[in-house]
């Protein structure tokens, strides 16, 4: 018996559905008439626990900025990704957001 995500096959297909969602979701954030700039390569952002990479970096009008991690097919934020998460947010002031897709 194989855990989830240990097929190859597998990991290769829920990393493309959630590359799609997350392309879906910078280009209808996007469109948004208060957004100045929507990016995907967002640059790695060190924690003591190893650099933590946000799915989408929005640049609002305003000039606030939102770090948004994408989930898709049932993903959830894994352990490691929410300590580097509170980490960030306690120590640099970076908060990102959860957007999960619709099943």
């Amino acid at each position: 018996i194989r855990e989830r995500g240990t097929n190859p096959g597998e990991a290769a297909n829920s990393t493309e559905i959630g590359d799609a969602f997350r392309d879906e979701l910078a280009v209808r954030i996007s469109q948004n008439k208060n957004v100045a700039e929507v990016r995907i390569d967002v640059k790695p952002m060190p924690t003591p626990w190893g650099d933590r990479i946000f799915d989408i970096k929005v640049t609002l009008k305003n000039g606030d900025t939102i770090f948004i991690e994408a989930k898709a097919g049932g993903a959830d934020v894994d352990p490691l990704q929410a300590l580097k998460d509170n980490w960030l947010a306690e120590n640099e002031g970076i908060i990102s957001t959860v957007v999960r897709q619709n099943p």
